[in-house]
């Protein structure tokens, strides 16, 4: 557990030498707690036999037979043989079969209706029983009933659901609609902070009840085991926390080995000191369940009662769990929407302000390069420096500020050569002077020197953050375990007023930070190829250092350059898209040298903005064409793009004016057809046609530049059956394939760049 940022740290100071009871509460048995709460009955039972392994305490009332009948042997006669006959029919499968799906079964023991809800876990089966609601009652939800009624309101529910246009209103809407369907007094659900606390995001409440919406809650209230047990077992529900627990008997797991572990049970125990802290709140009865993207928990649907116990039946609290799943899915495709239309949107961005800064005169400002590189990362404040130049836009820090700040957050551990702070006055306490105008900072490496680096700056953000009491009113009390965080006995609304950060960079910031450094890189090793500096290192920053791993797809390549040019007009790019395909593409700019390496780093750029929009190949070569006509005014390129599905093999390629791609396969090495587009720079606002086709497994799709193969005073084709023979006499293995290709055909002396490119289905 950690403590709020800006709110002081809790004050659990070890008394005696005793462990630290923050320590304590982490470590607090919550999977293990060897009892189930009193609503209903549990059986642990081996298979296939169905041996009563542990039973809960009060099973020998449900039936009829003291523990000691009942533990170590089959189900017994009587009632018990009822849940046998029920269990029967279902577990002639294979142990893997997914028995949950079959819950709840309806049984009838002793004249009481029950639902029985089983799963399995730690070698045995689980069996709990809890009463089944009443049909004639309507006890579905509010307003609602009928043996059908939570089923309707489950079916409008999910037809709401997906109509939300964003995710403040998907989360109120599924707010509503689990008030509206378990009857709570009140349904909040909170989002974590990347410090685990917890905002209150949208709220349904009774009349009269104060409003929660807005406030805060600490990390501490809920453990980080507590976190992780709410990514396996969505729902939690606790029908009074007024209740005794009801013991297992035995205790300890088959075997003696150790205590039952009851992560999956829905009656397991929960924590006397959570049973505490719902009492502290005024709480009878509560139910949270989880909102999970990406396997992390992303925040909880938190119900409380105040009048009285509640529980909502077995059939609407799955009815809920479902809301919360779909719902996460609904979040996870509308964030991930959210930013590839922000990461295309950010590209052009890039582009235009490292075209821009190529362009200025030394005496220039960051010109049009400014406002871009602001709106990069939306930031008040940039610094440019490269080596003896320092280009300036917004609320920028003096240049032995910037050389300070930069300096610190690069060389603060990390390897990536980006570095970020919200709280630059916790780095060095000098550095709050800056404020309110600086506040937070973050620095990319350009190139390997360290005068060379772009540095953005936010101002203060003041604010004023709500919790639901002091988070640092935590008390240390001694129980017969030791020392343990006793939960706060007040939620009266603290106000903490935090200053001298800025608002958080994210993840997205960095990564935006990275591909502008990759960029202005391969532009200062422009300008030092042109004052005769390391120009060798200028076409490894050009081209990519080496291709990416990507799940699914085995890769390699090759360059060379051309004459006696260093650096030259060939690109590539192998690139893992959002849906989880693959793009791969290679181009060729007419011309060597620097205005070439210029055109050709934009282009690239260009279309890996494009790509990343999730448009098909042949939109994004449509609109690298219509940049290509842009930095492209007296000259053409030539460029293919391909996307393949690793899983299947699936394969959509376009061309504008390249040579086909080859897919090697031994002996049947063959060429793919289809058609091929104007080159890139003839003619604006051109459309270009994919071709579909497929990779088999063991094929290599190999991309290559017309360097491969042309020779003087031979055609086209000849260069073509030339590629095709060596192909056929290669393995196909990309590494090989792309070594061998270039041994064998990349003439000594070469006019022209030769560039490989090799992918195949792992």
């Amino acid at each position: 557990m950690s403590a709020s940022p800006g709110a002081g740290d809790p004050d659990p100071a070890a008394v005696d030498g005793e462990a630290d009871p923050l320590e304590g509460c982490a470590a607090e048995p919550i999977r293990v707690p060897g009892a189930i709460q009193p609503h209903g009955w549990l059986l642990a039972v081996r298979e296939p036999e169905l041996v009563v392994v542990a039973a809960s305490d009060n099973a020998s009332a449900l039936l009829d037979a003291p523990l000691p009948e009942l533990l170590g042997r089959p189900l017994p006669a009587g009632p018990g043989a009822v849940i046998a006959d029920a269990l029967a029919g279902l577990l002639g499968g294979s142990p893997d079969e997914d028995i949950e799906a079959l819950n709840p079964l309806a049984v009838t023991v002793g004249g009481r209706a029950l639902d029985a809800v089983i799963h399995r876990g730690s070698g045995l089966l689980f069996v709990e029983l809890e009463p089944a609601e009443d049909q004639r009652s309507g006890n579905f939800g509010v307003g609602v009933g009928g043996a059908l009624g939570w089923y309707q309101q489950l079916r409008a529910a999910l037809h709401r659901l997906p109509r939300a246009s964003s995710v403040s209103e998907l989360v109120d809407e599924l707010t509503d609609l689990v008030a509206e369907l378990t009857g709570f007094d009140r349904v909040m659900t909170y989002r974590f902070t990347p410090e685990w606390d917890g905002e209150v995001i949208a709220e349904r409440k009774a009349p009269g009840l104060e409003p929660f919406l807005g406030l805060r809650y600490p990390a501490t209230d809920i453990p980080a085991q507590a976190r992780a047990l709410y990514t396996t077992n969505w729902l939690r529900l606790i029908p009074t926390s007024e209740y005794t627990p009801v013991p297992l008997v035995p205790s300890g797991g088959t075997d003696g080995e150790g205590p039952l572990d009851l992560s999956g049970a829905m009656l397991r125990s929960v924590s006397p000191v959570h049973l505490e802290y719902l009492r502290n709140m005024g709480v009878a009865a509560s139910m949270s369940v989880s909102v999970v993207i990406d396997g992390r928990l992303w925040g909880l649907i938190a119900c409380h009662h105040y009048t009285g116990p509640h529980r909502p039946p077995y059939r609407v609290r799955a009815a809920a769990e479902m809301l919360a799943r779909t719902a996460s899915i609904l979040l996870a495709q509308r964030e991930m929407a959210d930013r590839a239309e922000r990461r295309a949107e950010r590209g052009s961005l890039r582009s235009r302000a490292i075209a821009a800064i190529a362009a200025r005169r030394e005496e220039d400002g960051t010109g049009a390069a400014g406002e871009d590189l602001l709106g990069l990362v939306d930031a008040s404040g940039v610094t440019v420096r490269l080596g003896g130049t320092a280009l300036a836009e917004g609320a920028a820090l003096d240049l032995a500020d910037a050389d300070a700040v930069a300096a610190a957050l690069l060389d603060d551990g990390e390897q990536r050569g980006v570095g970020a702070t919200d709280h630059l006055a916790q780095l060095d306490p000098r550095w709050a002077g800056l404020a309110p105008e600086v506040a937070g900072a973050l620095a990319v490496r350009v190139g390997d020197s360290p005068d060379r680096y772009v540095l953005w700056t936010r101002p203060e953000w003041q604010r004023e953050v709500a919790w639901a009491g002091d988070p640092r009113h935590q008390k240390a009390q001694r129980s017969p375990a030791g020392l343990r965080l006793s939960p706060r006995s007040s939620f009266e609304v603290w106000v903490e007023r935090v200053g001298l950060r800025s608002r958080p960079w994210d993840p997205a910031d960095l990564d935006e930070a990275l591909d502008l450094g990759r960029g202005l890189s391969d532009l200062v090793l422009r300008r030092a190829f042109e004052q005769s500096e390391v120009t060798a290192a200028l076409q490894r920053t050009l081209l990519l250092e080496g291709l990416p791993a990507i799940r699914g797809i085995e890769s390699a390549m090759r360059y060379l350059p051309g004459g006696d040019q260093p650096v030259g007009g060939d690109w590539f790019e192998l690139l893992s898209l959002p849906d989880g395909l693959c793009a791969l593409a290679i181009g060729d700019v007419a011309g060597h040298g620097l205005m070439a390496s210029a055109v050709t780093a934009q282009l690239r750029q260009g279309l890996r903005a494009y790509l990343l929009r999730e448009e098909g190949p042949e939109q994004a070569l449509a609109r690298l064409n219509d940049l290509a006509n842009w930095v492209l005014p007296d000259d053409i390129a030539t460029t293919l793009v391909a996307v393949l599905d690793p899983a299947d093999g699936r394969l959509r390629w376009v061309s504008a004016g390249h040579v086909p791609p080859l897919v090697a396969a031994g002996a049947g090495s063959r060429y793919l057809g289809g058609s091929r587009g104007p080159a890139l720079g003839v003619r604006a606002g051109a459309r270009f046609d994919a071709t579909a086709d497929r990779l088999a497994p063991g094929e290599v799709l190999v991309l290559y530049s017309d360097g491969l193969i042309e020779r003087r005073g031979e055609s086209i084709d000849d260069g073509l059956r030339r590629l095709r023979e060596a192909a056929a006499g290669l393995p196909a293995e990309p590494e090989a394939l792309c070594q061998g290709l270039v041994e064998r055909l990349a003439a000594d002396g070469r006019p022209d760049d030769v560039t490989v490119l090799a992918v195949r289905r792992a």
